[in-house]
């Protein structure tokens, strides 16, 4: 496996599902019930995002594209649910996450002591809601297999690796054209910071 790649399994993926099972059972709200709903599956639908970026054979459309590409995928979600309910995930939770921070006309859960169910509706006439839990478990299972699958696939490890070193030239181009542009203090503290690094 290339370099690049071996670095994002390695780094990228195991800091994600980190910080994941972080907000899938740590996070809290205001009144001591699950918090962060909306920022879990906002995480969530961004690593499908990438995913929907470095694994088709052809190149997806733009973001929504990709996520319903990773949706679909029965190496990443192996329960036909997401594929069934992809279009909902994508255009109606996603992106009402992404442009309205909350999902257009329908809600978010984190109760997934509660339900296995993916979607649900509490009551009849009640707007359909995603159980964040459950996908936050599932996106995780398929992301601890993916690096199997990866291994035993050469062309779908040769392409993701291409992929992912022109999206980390473009990354790369962009943090040296920006942040020479900026005044940042140095300041000389001593917390931990998320940082990943380009490799090649």
């Amino acid at each position: 496996m290339e370099r690049n790649l071996e670095h994002f399994f390695d780094v990228t993926v195991e800091s994600a599902v980190l910080d994941l099972l972080y907000l899938r059972h740590k996070a809290q709200g205001c009144c001591g019930c699950p918090g962060c709903a909306a920022a879990t599956a906002m995480f969530a639908f961004s690593i499908c995002n990438l995913l929907g970026e470095l694994m088709p054979e052809k190149k997806q459309g733009g973001d929504g594209k990709k996520i319903e590409w990773a949706l679909k995928n029965r190496d990443i979600f192996a329960d036909k649910v997401y594929t069934e309910s992809a279009e909902f995930l994508v255009y109606v939770v996603r992106h009402g996450l992404a442009h309205e921070i909350l999902p257009k006309c329908c809600g978010l859960s984190k109760g997934g002591e509660h339900t296995e169910e993916l979607l649900f509706k509490l009551k009849d006439g009640d707007v359909i809601t995603l159980n964040v839990d459950r996908f936050v478990e599932d996106l995780v299972s398929g992301l601890f297999g993916l690096r199997d699958h990866v291994e035993m696939d050469g062309e779908l490890a040769d392409r993701m690796a291409e992929r992912l070193a022109r999206t980390q030239k473009k990354q790369a181009g962009n943090y040296k054209k920006y942040s020479e542009e900026l005044a940042v203090p140095v300041l000389n503290l001593d917390f931990p910071v998320t940082t990943t690094t380009t490799t090649t």
